[in-house]
């Protein structure tokens, strides 16, 4: 199944996921199921004039059939419809949360910075990785959301293992993993850091371990993505990343976590509240990651 929780109340998630659900067949709606307040959803159905009936769980707008699952009053939405999706998930299925503001997931009092944070101090693993996924690349971070200064003491063998482990175990079939320096050109050899000799050494502990897959680098972070379309790109910290990825490939795009019981995927786009009961959000993004999880819920990728 795919559990798709309803991100905040006072964005688009809920408009993208209905439109998004127009396209999508009754076959492959029985696969997914919507966690949110009915009173929400009410909201925005109304706000886009959709035709609509609810009969218990089961939401119908112009012949398509959704599941859904209510949760009870709650002052963060988000958290309740997380909290909500956490219980009825089972290890082969697929969690994809809308998006929601960082303020809105709150964990034993907490508020955590995002999702991505939110199932690391839940499942107390600082390992859960954040990746993200389009039709051309295919990208593991090492680091994310912390200070630029801090990545250098951070990032250390384990975390390159364990973030690498994480993805071939969910992608088997990938073999080639190039794997970025910190430092412009990588270093130059010592001349602008030492940082890359901890990459030197895990790369060459990879290839002792896994030795059916392919470890390259360091490669300079501006250079890297000429090799998107020959394997997974490693890259040291976010930014480093994501400023090529997300202009190249605007709302195809997919932040995945890896390193829990089951996937979690979400679209690559945020809240866009200025768009919030306007009807007017463009669905596309949410599209392509409602496609790309039945996709690999039904090992067709």
């Amino acid at each position: 199944m795919i559990y798709v929780t309803q991100g905040h109340e006072k964005s688009i998630s809920i408009e993208v996921f209905l439109k998004s659900c127009l396209h999508l067949s009754n076959i492959d709606l029985e696969k997914i199921i919507f966690i949110c307040k009915k009173s929400s959803l009410l909201k925005n159905l109304n706000d886009l004039n959709f035709k609509y009936i609810i009969e218990g769980n089961e939401l119908n707008i112009y012949s398509k059939k959704i599941i859904c699952s209510f949760i009870d009053d709650s002052e963060f939405q988000s958290t309740a419809c997380l909290e909500k999706s956490l219980l009825e998930i089972k290890e082969n299925d697929i969690l994809l949360t809308l998006p929601t503001s960082k303020d809105q997931l709150v964990l034993n009092g907490t508020i955590e910075k995002g999702h991505t944070e939110y199932f690391r101090t839940k499942f107390n693993n600082n390992s859960i990785s954040m990746n993200f996924i389009s039709d051309s690349d295919k990208i593991i971070l090492v680091s994310d959301h912390i200070p630029l200064k801090d990545v250098p003491t951070t990032i250390k063998q384990k975390e390159i293992f364990e973030k690498i482990e994480y993805f071939i175990n969910k992608f088997p079939d990938e073999s080639n993993y190039f794997i970025s320096g910190i430092n412009p050109h990588a270093g130059e050899g010592g001349l602008l850091g030492n940082e890359e000799s901890l990459i030197i050494k895990s790369i060459q502990k990879l290839s002792e371990k896994l030795t059916n897959k392919n470890f390259y680098g360091p490669i300079p972070g501006d250079s890297i993505y000429r090799h998107s379309n020959e394997g997974v790109l490693v890259f040291m910290y976010h930014d480093q990343a994501l400023s090529y990825f997300k202009s190249k490939n605007l709302l195809r795009a997919i932040n995945l976590s890896l390193g829990l019981p089951f996937i979690r995927v979400s679209p690559d786009h945020g809240t866009a509240f200025n768009l919030y009961g306007k009807n007017t959000a463009n669905y596309s993004g949410c599209l392509y990651c409602l496609n790309w999880s039945l996709r690999y819920l039904s090992k067709r990728f």
